[in-house]
């Protein structure tokens, strides 16, 4: 490989995402997660600002999708972290 071609290889570039979603209780969605990463190591996360995630995992004899509806987005955090303030939530 010669060394222009490194670009080729990197991450591309994205904006990050802008949904904010006031997460259900933790343990239990825990408990999905770590259930659904033994049947693959990569989780798929799906967010829209209407109030539903998904986490999805698939191999190559099952796909499994848990939802998550009725969640409450929040408004503003993109103003917040413009103005330089962080926040971190889960």
């Amino acid at each position: 490989m010669q060394p222009n071609d490194i670009i080729y290889y990197l991450p591309p570039d994205m904006a990050p995402p802008t949904i904010s979603l006031d997460l259900p209780q933790g343990k239990l969605m825990r408990t999905i997660v770590d259930r659904m990463m033994k049947i693959s190591r990569h989780l798929h996360i799906d967010a829209e600002q209407t109030g539903r995630l998904v986490f999805r995992v698939e191999n190559s004899s099952v796909s499994v999708k848990t939802y998550y509806t009725g969640l409450k987005p929040r408004f503003g955090e993109q103003q917040k972290q413009q103005k330089g303030e962080e926040s971190a939530w889960c």
